[in-house]
């Protein structure tokens, strides 16, 4: 039986379809571009959208941008936006923020985790400043140029800032980054079509240039862009998915494997718990009681591009006892013994061979446990980060074991 998902679950696939259903994308300015990108994210089955502007909907709008029609005319476009993607969406986040963006609102707007911008603001500054906020963060972003003037929606293109043409937007914003030096690479969409020049009086009592000359628009290229906005975020977020896998380890006392973990380069998140047991939602007594079968364990999510498994396992037995079964320093029983629980079947092979062949520096067998992970249940809060929480809480690892080149920046 087909769902509103089942469609698109065919082309990304389970893992791409993941990602894409657990994303959260903000959208800043939600007119011509902006409209079409939060209609296409939330078809495609984006989680979360945050949308961002304080503009409304004008009778100039019905032209061009999805949800201007003559019932929404003067209302908050973030508003109406949210109810029309509720209409057909209504498992999707909406938050809504009805301001105009600065760097002033960046601590509201950048509050949670945000795996995606995309800009579509039509101010300058206001876009420079998104577009540096965005590489600061290191928040992946798509920052749409000017859609104006323009006829043909073919015409339009993804590149980088740096290789643009015939796009007076561009050519300022060019001048700009380099004038206020800053650095990194600002893939935007642009078009190619040499605009028109617009230069006829429509409204002569409008207080800024463009409300007294305003650009000529069309139906085709800013909701063109927008789709394409949409398409290159989706697809990114596929082939980041790609590279992300898990792995759950037991190394004794989850305290310090997690931080030890959480310090290393590749490593995107951690989370501690408790693994393998017969006993659901267990809490820390139970498991200290030694009747449950559960193992103190870490949950680690990594970037295959930046650490590969055999390095994840290489580092874990630089702070373990692979021959000692229920005590690792000063911790004794079966909850601390050492482990490998994997998610991808395709790991078991990696894992058991890569353990094959460290047995050869133990005198004794190795004892850690490879197993697919049966369970998985989250410890208790106070137990999350707690030595990055609590720095001189105990902690039986030793940190000084991980290199220079493996740790990240900053941690």
């Amino acid at each position: 039986m087909e769902d509103a998902k089942t469609r698109t679950r065919l082309l990304l696939k389970e893992k791409g379809m993941q990602a894409v259903s657990h994303a959260t994308v903000m959208i800043v300015g939600i007119g011509g571009v902006g409209s079409f990108a939060a209609e296409a994210l939330a078809r495609s089955g984006i989680d979360t959208l945050i949308l961002v502007d304080h503009d409304i909907v004008a009778e100039s709008n019905l032209n061009r941008q999805i949800h201007a029609d003559y019932g929404t005319i003067g209302k908050a476009k973030t508003a109406v936006m949210k109810e029309r993607i509720k209409s057909y969406r209504k498992d999707c986040t909406i938050i809504c923020h009805d301001c105009f963006y600065s760097k002033a609102i960046n601590e509201q707007l950048f509050s949670q985790k945000i795996d995606y911008v995309v800009d579509a603001i039509d101010t300058i500054s206001a876009k420079l400043e998104l577009i540096q906020t965005c590489l600061e963060k290191k928040i992946p972003f798509i920052s749409s140029l000017g859609m104006a003037n323009r006829l043909d929606p073919t015409k339009i293109t993804i590149t980088t800032l740096d290789q643009t043409s015939y796009d007076p937007l561009a050519k300022i914003l060019r001048s700009l980054v380099k004038k206020q030096r800053i650095y990194g690479r600002i893939p935007v969409i642009f078009s190619t079509e040499q605009p028109i020049v617009q230069n006829r009086i429509i409204n002569a009592d409008g207080k800024t240039r463009k409300a007294k000359i305003p650009p000529a628009s069309s139906s085709f290229v800013p909701p063109a862009a927008g789709l394409a906005a949409a398409s290159k975020v989706v697809r990114d977020l596929c082939e980041n998915a790609k590279h992300l896998h898990e792995i759950v380890v037991a190394g004794g006392c989850f305290w310090g494997v997690q931080e030890y973990y959480r310090r290393v380069k590749g490593i995107l998140q951690t989370s501690v718990g408790y693994a393998q047991g017969f006993t659901a939602n267990p809490t820390y007594e139970e498991v200290c009681s030694d009747q449950t079968n559960h193992v103190e364990a870490c949950r680690l999510q990594y970037d295959d591009r930046l650490i590969d498994l055999p390095l994840i396992l290489e580092l874990l037995f630089r702070i373990i006892d692979p021959t000692s079964y229920h005590e690792q320093g000063e911790d004794r029983g079966s909850q601390y013994r050492t482990g490998v629980y994997y998610l991808d079947q395709a790991d078991e092979e990696t894992i058991r061979t890569w353990i094959q062949k460290k047995q050869a520096d133990y005198p004794s067998p190795i004892l850690t446990e490879v197993q697919p992970l049966t369970c998985f249940y989250d410890a208790e809060a106070y137990h999350q980060q707690y030595l990055l929480n609590n720095p001189n809480g105990y902690c039986h690892v030793d940190f000084s074991k991980l290199k220079k080149e493996e740790l990240k920046t900053s941690w």
